[in-house]
Formats: structure tokens, sequence, C-alpha cells
């Protein structure tokens, strides 16, 4: 199975959580919600690995 390494996000404003894969191409800086298209409101919440299971 194929791991992946991930940031794992919420928006204080609309409760949205979310992943984005780590990778050095990636500015984590332009990150925003997928939801509501906020940046300020982003929290890092965790890093960690996605495994597919697909």
């Amino acid at each position: 199975m194929k791991k992946l390494h991930m940031h794992l996000y919420e928006c204080a404003k609309c409760s949205c959580v979310f992943g984005v894969k780590d990778c050095d191409e990636m500015d984590q800086d332009a990150i925003v919600c997928p939801h509501c298209q906020y940046e300020e409101y982003l929290r890092d919440e965790s890093y960690g690995f996605f495994t597919a299971t697909v």
C-alpha cells in the first residue's frame, strides 16, 4: 500500500477538515479552505500518513 505524507487542516470559519499532500512543490502558505476559500481561519491540526486502501 502506498503511504502519503499529509498535513491536516481545520477551518475555524466553516469547520471543514481536509488534508493536503506534503511535497516540495506545494507552497503550504498558499492553502485555502476548499469550502469557504478563506485562509486566515485555517489551523494546522496535524501531520501524518495517509494510506490508500483502494
